[in-house]
């Protein structure tokens, strides 16, 4: 038997307003509190190193990581643009690390939050680094996918309900992007050995590609399927006219 003070706490209305009395609450949560801590864990190890701030720390790793670089147009970016500027560039991903986190944690505009580091994930794998950005990169997919906020976020206070609402086009799209984008990753790949498989940038974004295509195009089925449940269901219960029609009120007086 629980207390009843938590018996009474548990069914406020605030619980519920918050999204925690939701069943998807249990692993939207603590997935969402793991990857925002992943992204301050980042951020306070850069402000700790003392060569960061100067672009020192992001030069050096550039350079070691140039030859596993095997896109073209990525290579040129960091031979034209982050080697020259890595000062500013460090500041930026100093500045993302931070407000991702802390925009996960909280669930201040989540969605732009997720897709944000999810953009600096896919840098770090572009970059010859797919351990760990790939689960970090599928789990805030899954994240997105599930609306995680809608559970225990400042998005859900100030956003009104019907905003939570999903669109099955952008799924369709999302997944055939994604699907193409799995394409085009083949001709770069550089070792299909399954041993060197998973540190060849090419072949782990093409699995991650058809991955969340294959999951985007499950969500796009399952809104369609839903929204016709929904046309099915108001069908049946829009009330009906019980009024006798012109032609039965003429005929009931003769």
């Amino acid at each position: 038997m629980l207390p009843s003070f938590l018996y009474s706490l548990l069914n406020t209305q605030l619980l519920s307003r918050l999204g925690l009395m939701r069943p998807e609450a249990v692993w939207l949560l603590p997935a969402r509190v793991f990857i925002a801590i992943g992204w301050l864990r980042a951020c306070a190890e850069k402000l700790s190193d003392p060569h960061w701030s100067s672009g020192e720390t992001l030069k050096v790793f550039l350079e070691m990581q140039q030859s596993a670089v095997v896109f073209p147009f990525y290579h040129f970016l960091v031979q034209n643009l982050f080697m020259p500027y890595a000062r500013e560039v460090a500041f930026v991903v100093l500045l993302g690390q931070w407000l991702v986190g802390l925009g996960i944690l909280f669930g201040a505009w989540t969605r732009v939050a997720l897709l944000a580091g999810l953009f600096m994930n896919l840098n770090f794998i572009l970059m010859g680094r797919p351990d760990p950005n790939v689960f970090y990169m599928v789990i805030q997919w899954i994240l997105l996918l599930a609306r995680a906020e809608r559970v225990f976020s400042i998005d859900v206070l100030l956003r009104p309900k019907k905003e939570f609402n999903k669109n099955s086009s952008f799924y369709w799209w999302a997944s055939l992007v994604l699907m193409i984008l799995s394409v085009m990753m083949i001709p770069f790949i550089q070792d299909f050995r399954p041993a060197q498989t998973v540190k060849d940038s090419a072949a782990v974004l093409m699995v991650l590609f058809a991955v969340m295509g294959f999951s985007t195009l499950l969500m796009a089925l399952q809104e369609m399927a839903t929204s016709q449940r929904r046309i099915t269901q108001d069908v049946f219960d829009k009330p009906k006219d019980s009024r006798p029609s012109e032609f039965i009120q003429e005929a009931a007086r003769f």
